[in-house]
C-alpha cells in the first residue's frame, strides 16, 4: 500500500519493533517466505508504528519494504534497503493545505 495510514488497518502491522537493548544486540532479516497475495506480483511489506534500533543492532531489510511512523536510531545498522516513514494524518493535512495555498497564490498572479 505504500506510505499511507491505510497500511496499518486490516494488515499485518506491529506496534513496536525494537532490536537490542542496553545489554543485548538485536539482529533481524526480513524474509517474504509466504505469498499472502497470489494475484499480486510485488513484494509484501511490514508496517511498524515504532521502530527502535539500538546500538550495534542490525536490521536487514533484504530488499523488502518496512514502513514506520516513528524511528529511533540509537547507533544500529540498516542493510539492504531503507525504512520509509509514513506521514501521520496531521502531517499529511498540513502538507496538503500548504500545497493548496501555493496553488491559489499562483492563480492570482
Amino acid at each position: 500500500m505504500g506510505t499511507v495510514m491505510a497500511g496499518y488497518q486490516s494488515n499485518f502491522a506491529l506496534g513496536t519493533l525494537q532490536l537490542g537493548d542496553e545489554a543485548d544486540i538485536g539482529q533481524i532479516k526480513l524474509v517474504d517466505g509466504f505469498d499472502n497475495q497470489p494475484d499480486w506480483a510485488g513484494s509484501e511489506a511490514l508496517y511498524v508504528e515504532n521502530l527502535i534500533l539500538n546500538a550495534d543492532s542490525v536490521l536487514d531489510l533484504n530488499g523488502l519494504n518496512l514502513y514506520y511512523l516513528s524511528f529511533s536510531d540509537n547507533g544500529g545498522t540498516v542493510l539492504n534497503g531503507t525504512p520509509t516513514q509514513v506521514p501521520e494524518p496531521a502531517s499529511a493535512v498540513l502538507l496538503l493545505s500548504g500545497g493548496i495555498l501555493v496553488m491559489f497564490r499562483r492563480r492570482r498572479k
